[in-house]
């Protein structure tokens, strides 16, 4: 019988091929399969790429339960994240990633070569790794960029997918629950990712009704009066819309030609402390009032109780919403009226501050948003297949008990071909069926003990045990006679 490593392709899939572990339990699966099926009685029809094959399948349905595990219990500090690579590239036997020269290929390079031609990028994560990397060399047992600089690429080995967060125990983070905290944060102004955009209505002399999408004036940094209007791509006429590109991507690149979110309009009556009077606060109070100073009021340097001014300040508020008119405002749609009436000949303007409504794939930050790209669900999880040298005994014997499964119905569903084979003066009754039932109940069984094992080992399960365990420990130590009082029991 041929070995393992000198078969040509011998499993469907080669993911172990190069794996001396799995290669140096390869040979001896064989064995197992076969003696347990009863071969040394009655020859069984399966060949050893067919055991092989089930091999590999059990590896990597083992992976995958794992990889399931390890997904559910930290999905939510996954989420975001960067996918990694989806291919794998090859390395010397330094460990590093390295070049293929111009005058070599996958076919003719040798060893050595490998060897003296390493990658000056190492770090797969780097953008610069798979299209602006360099030809290095090893000085001193250190990777230096070679003289004169060249371009170089890694050497693919396999399209794998996204990988190389297998088989690691990450810390734990709060950015999923922030994310879905960002919402709220933006309705209060607190933080989140969605910017609003000022502008301001110009009033006018006894007029109250205004119309917050034909009015509104959005000021560009330049002085450049923006509108509201729709931008029509067609028109050849400069078109002073915040909608046009050539401003939107200045101003708000979110912003869509929809309805607008009126977040906060800035008309209300003046501080009351503005009116706070003594035989010199003339200037300040002017100086307040005609913006031509910020000066604050001498109000405050009183050698007073600070309950003084509290009081002082409510009766003048309470004064002006009496005795005066009140500022005040209505918003209907797209209508707003204000009160009072401007009755000045000059009115100041009304500044408004407005969004538009967020897209949650394009947030308003200075670069694109890398998180959006990341880990959306246990599809793209960057979790490759769990190498074999990487799985203990204790796995190792699940995944041999798999493929004896495996092979059961593989064996079953050959001599399921025939019901029976003729041999002189009588036939022998073939056993596919029973094979077929017994791999399957077989193989159910075991993929429900594994995932019963995994699920009493969830972070949360863990937790719940050691809180269990810190309380009967408690309980424990209360009951120990203590002389002399010199023991500290806590509980």
């Amino acid at each position: 019988m041929a070995s393992f490593s000198s078969t040509t392709q011998p499993t469907p899939f080669g993911i172990y091929d190069g794996d001396l572990h799995f290669i140096e339990e390869a040979d001896s699966i064989v064995l197992y399969v076969k003696r347990r099926l009863g071969d040394d009685v009655l020859s069984v029809e399966l060949t050893s790429k067919q055991i092989w094959a089930n091999f590999e399948e059990s590896a990597l349905e083992f992976s995958k339960h794992i990889n399931a595990h390890q997904a559910e219990v930290y999905m939510s500090n996954l989420m975001g994240m960067s996918k990694g690579q989806v291919n794998s590239f090859k390395k010397n036997s330094n460990g590093d990633y390295y070049y293929i020269a111009s005058n070599q290929t996958s076919d003719n390079i040798t060893p050595a070569q490998k060897d003296a031609q390493p990658l000056t990028i190492q770090d797969i994560e780097d953008p610069r790794f798979n299209k602006y990397n360099k030809q290095g060399e090893y000085i001193s047992g250190v990777i230096e960029v070679s003289s004169p600089e060249v371009d170089a690429a890694p050497v693919l080995d396999q399209q794998v997918g996204p990988h190389g967060y297998e088989q690691k125990f990450p810390r734990e983070t709060h950015e999923y629950l922030i994310r879905r905290a960002e919402p709220y944060a933006s309705e209060a102004f607190v933080g989140g990712v969605s910017n609003s955009v000022s502008g301001y209505i110009e009033l006018k002399e006894n007029v109250q009704d205004y119309n917050i999408y034909n009015d509104l004036i959005v000021p560009t940094d330049d002085g450049v009066k923006l509108s509201l209007n729709t931008y029509d791509p067609s028109s050849s006429a400069e078109q002073l819309t915040l909608f046009n590109p050539k401003f939107k991507n200045k101003i708000l690149p979110s912003a869509t030609p929809t309805k607008i979110k009126v977040n906060e309009i800035f008309h209300f009556s003046p501080q009351a402390a503005y009116r706070f009077f003594d035989t010199t606060s003339a200037i300040n109070y002017l100086n307040n009032q005609f913006a031509f100073e910020s000066f604050t009021p001498e109000t405050v340097f009183y050698v007073l109780p600070v309950f003084e001014d509290l009081l002082r300040a409510g009766q003048l508020d309470i004064s002006n919403r009496v005795r005066r008119s009140n500022y005040s405002y209505r918003l209907q749609g797209q209508d707003l009226r204000i009160f009072p009436r401007p009755s000045q000949e000059n009115p100041q303007n009304l500044f408004v501050k407005f969004s538009f409504p967020a897209d949650p794939f394009k947030p308003n930050l200075p670069y694109e948003d890398a998180s959006i790209e990341g880990v959306s669900n246990i599809s793209n999880i960057p979790f490759g297949n769990i190498k074999f040298s990487e799985i203990n005994q204790m796995s190792r014997h699940w995944i041999r008990q798999y493929t004896l499964a495996l092979c059961k119905e593989t064996l079953g569903l050959t001599r399921s071909k025939f019901s029976s084979v003729p041999i002189p003066g009588s036939d022998v009754q073939m056993n596919g069926s029973e094979l077929i039932s017994q791999g399957r109940e077989d193989r159910q069984r075991l993929a429900e003990s594994l995932a019963e094992t995994l699920d009493k080992l969830t972070y949360q399960k863990l937790l719940e045990g050691d809180a269990a365990q810190s309380e009967s420990m408690s309980q424990i130590l209360k009951r120990i006679p203590v002389p002399n009082g010199r023991a500290i029991i806590i509980g």
